[in-house]
């Protein structure tokens, strides 16, 4: 056999090593999955320290979690964040803010992302003076 010959089978066998090694490449390290336990903490969680639990949860999420499981944990935690708000330290809200919007970016479910921002932004909004009695 030639050159030629075995600079073609060279490039294919080349070739071969590339194509298999995308497909059979080094296990990536898991991802902390954040556990059903880690909900129930939250919804057993009474008054301000729900927020509190609640804003762990959303910034763990928004580090280990894919988009589906984002989806899927914002349907658990969005009732009962909901009924903790009234509950929830003013000192404590940015905190949250902060942990559902990184949540909302890390989250590529569009209507997820839009609930996740509509909470956020009804946190951050001031309330409105009482009007003066007459």
């Amino acid at each position: 056999m030639g050159f030629t010959t075995w600079l073609l089978l060279g490039a294919v066998a080349l070739a071969l090593v590339v194509m298999l090694r995308g497909r059979l490449s080094w296990p990536r390290p898991r991802r902390r999955v954040v556990s059903h336990r880690d909900f129930s903490q939250v919804v057993q969680a009474i008054g301000p320290r729900r927020c509190q639990v609640a804003t762990t949860v959303l910034a763990d999420l928004a580090t280990t979690a894919n988009s589906e499981t984002i989806s899927a944990s914002w349907e658990e935690l969005e009732g009962p964040l909901l009924a903790a708000l009234p509950d929830c330290p003013p000192e404590h809200k940015p905190a949250l803010a902060e942990a559902l919007t990184e949540c909302a970016q890390a989250c590529a479910n569009r209507h997820t992302a839009q609930s996740m921002m509509d909470l956020r932004n009804s946190l951050l909004e001031q309330p409105a003076p009482m009007p003066p009695e007459p």
